[in-house]
């Protein structure tokens, strides 16, 4: 009993000044302006682009690792909850579009790509880092990226709007239509 009571006590005797718990000191905030002004954190940006590439025969969305194939009468998806068996079966709507992800995972991609396109003159040179060549080349990938995601786009779906800049939910672009 008293050792119940003594633990009790202890306990909300240390709970009492919780409030320096929440003042916690800023220790690694990264903002897109640093991140567009090291080379380094530019290399981690784009390199992040590039797990947008397909994977293989990959194609995104809920597959399960079917091929293509498998949405035509030429094979059968083992996984029957699978995007290319729901295609198969006709068994799909506007919500669950078989290659609904694979527009927003390309765009999203594009959208980093003119992220990037947009701020690489703010990316300085560091010796032993990055040379004016480095981040020339840097941006040649990027170049190339976007024109990669709008060809995989243009495969799925044939005409798709070509974005030049980066859009907020604000932009003028998105309120025309």
């Amino acid at each position: 009993m008293i050792l119940s009571s003594f633990l009790s006590i202890m306990t909300l005797s240390s709970c009492l000044d919780a409030s320096s718990l929440m003042d916690k000191e800023d220790v690694g905030d990264l903002y897109e302006k640093d991140v567009f002004k090291d080379p380094t954190y530019a290399r981690y940006f784009v390199n992040d682009i590039y797990y947008s590439l397909p994977k293989g025969a990959e194609v995104p969305g809920s597959w399960s690792g079917a091929y293509l194939d498998c949405a035509t009468d030429n094979g059968e998806a083992r996984n029957l909850e699978s995007d290319a068996q729901r295609f198969n079966d006709g068994n799909w709507n506007a919500e669950s579009v078989p290659l609904g992800g694979v527009w927003s995972k390309y765009y999203a991609a594009i959208r980093a790509c003119n992220k990037f396109l947009e701020n690489y003159d703010y990316i300085e040179e560091r010796d032993g880092v990055a040379t004016r060549t480095d981040l020339e080349y840097l941006r040649a990938q990027v170049i190339f990226l976007r024109a990669f995601f709008y060809a995989e786009l243009l495969k799925h779906f044939g005409g798709v709007p070509i974005l030049e800049k980066t859009l907020h939910f604000g932009s003028p672009e998105l309120k025309r239509g």
